[in-house]
């Protein structure tokens, strides 16, 4: 992995995941998971489908953690 890496786990199959590059090495997702740059991984609007809120939360500066 090149960065950090969110995603959802259920019943064997991962969902909605979101990856970054601080490398600069990857170009492109690879269908499975979505390449963001670091700034939008810190963005609540860069994950379709995620509840924030009720489940999630993105502290000041943060990545998204359960609440």
């Amino acid at each position: 992995m090149l960065g950090g890496f969110s995603g959802a786990y259920t019943a064997g199959t991962y969902t909605s995941c979101y990856f970054s590059d601080s490398t600069g090495q990857a170009t492109t997702d690879d269908g499975q998971a979505t390449l963001e740059t670091d700034a939008d991984m810190k963005l609540s609007g860069t994950y379709s489908g995620w509840d924030f809120a009720t489940i999630w939360e993105i502290l000041a500066g943060g990545y998204p953690s359960h609440r």
